[in-house]
Parts: structure tokens; C-alpha cells; sequence
């Protein structure tokens, strides 16, 4: 059963967060041919219709595009290669698009920077488990019990409950731990992949756009009374 509902906002979203999961979206192929049709929005406006996983677009195999198949696109390729060529053209995305075929038509860059964004917003707090302090970790055990005793679970499972969202909770916030953008059954971990690679990661920093950069702030008080006690130096 597809994850889409009707709220096409969450549908984007989702779309959104299963592209920087997996590394790929994916779209309708028949030989050379992609499935494109016309705006439910925009008059003489043509759309390519994407979707996050290969189960959703396939539930639009039918009819008029009952002889397409669903088919991956990777992140880097669609960068590269289609949102240039798709915005030149004028053709829109059509985002996880549900069974009635309602979606949001987004520009290619629109959808492009918005992936950039999310994919970004991965940033990892350490290369494994070691790194992530106890007290953050003490947090994310007691918030999990108190939702679980709240959510009526009994008293039992409390502490496996907890458990289990700390798991989940390291695997989001370790290098070694997330999944790798490029990862194409979108399972494999960096961890696994440094070690299919024979390769292994001592440490890394991650550096912000225009992290260490000092500001100048000018103090223009005190510039007036530096001007205002030179000039009196001088009489």
C-alpha cells in the first residue's frame, strides 16, 4: 500500500526525505521515453512526474502507462544532467504524485536546492557512538520512556523501548551509522561501505559556510572619539 495520502505537502516532504535516504528517485520509463503529461496547474505547461520510491511509481503503471517501469534515478545524475535541461525546456516536477494523481509541481532547481538542503541537514555529531556524549544519549532514553508511559506501553518494555530509539537515534547522528546518499538498496551504511571498500575513517571535521570567519563590527562611538581625540592631539 503506498505511503501517499492527500496531503500533498507531506508527500513532498517524504519525497524529500526518502531521496537523501536512498540516493535516488525514481520516474516511468518506457525504451527511451519518460513518462511526461500535462500541468494540473498550468496551462501548456508539461511536468515529469518523480517519485521517492520505487513502490509508489509503480502504482501509476496502469492504463496509458501500464508498459512504463519504474526506473532509479540517482541524485548526482539528476543534478548533473536533468534539472539544467528541464528548467531550459520549461518542463516542472511532479512530486510523489498519489493515485488521483494530485501533487505539488515544483521548478527542477526549486526541488534541486531543496534536496541540497535536506540532504545537508544529515550532518553527522561524530564518526560512531563513542563521540555522542551520555548525557545526549540519557536524554533521548528518558524522553523515549516518558512518551512510551504516556502512549500506555507497559512498564516492562520501558527500557527496551528506550533502547531502541537510542539505536535509531546513533544511527542518525554518526557518520559510520547513516546511510550512505548513494547507496543503491539504500541500506548501506558509510560503515558498510568503507568496509566493502577495504577503507576506514579516522575521524573528520565538518566545517559550516563561513565558520571561523571573524566579522568585523565597527564600533562607530568609539571610531568618533578616536577621530575626535586625534584631531585634538594635532592643535
Amino acid at each position: 500500500m503506498s505511503q501517499l495520502t492527500t496531503d500533498l505537502n507531506a508527500n513532498y516532504d517524504l519525497l524529500l526525505t526518502q531521496a537523501r535516504e536512498t540516493g535516488v528517485l525514481w520516474g516511468l520509463q518506457f525504451g527511451e521515453d519518460w513518462v511526461v503529461c500535462d500541468s494540473n496547474e498550468f496551462a501548456e505547461t508539461d511536468v515529469l512526474p518523480l517519485w521517492s520510491s520505487e513502490e509508489a511509481a509503480r502504482l501509476h503503471c496502469v492504463e496509458e502507462w501500464a508498459d512504463y517501469k519504474p526506473v532509479a534515478i540517482d541524485l548526482e545524475t539528476f543534478f548533473e544532467e536533468w534539472v539544467n535541461d528541464l528548467g531550459e525546456d520549461g518542463v516542472l516536477i511532479g512530486t510523489n504524485w498519489n493515485e488521483e494523481l494530485d501533487g505539488l509541481e515544483v521548478e527542477p532547481h526549486e526541488l534541486a536546492k531543496d534536496l541540497a538542503m535536506h540532504i545537508a541537514a544529515s550532518k553527522p555529531k561524530s564518526l560512531d557512538a563513542s563521540g555522542v556524549s551520555a548525557e545526549l544519549l540519557d536524554t533521548e532514553r528518558r524522553v523515549a520512556i516518558e512518551k512510551a508511559r504516556e502512549a500506555g506501553k507497559p512498564e516492562a518494555m520501558l527500557e527496551k523501548i528506550a533502547e531502541g530509539t537510542v539505536q535509531k537515534y546513533l544511527k542518525d547522528v554518526t557518520l559510520l551509522g547513516q546511510v550512505f546518499v548513494k547507496a543503491e538498496d539504500g541500506k548501506q551504511t558509510i560503515e558498510q561501505l568503507l568496509k566493502a571498500k577495504g577503507a576506514s575513517v579516522a575521524g573528520f571535521t565538518l566545517f559550516m559556510v563561513g565558520e571561523g570567519i571573524e566579522k568585523k563590527v565597527d564600533d562607530f562611538a568609539a571610531e568618533v572619539a578616536a577621530q575626535a581625540a586625534a584631531a585634538a592631539a594635532k592643535k
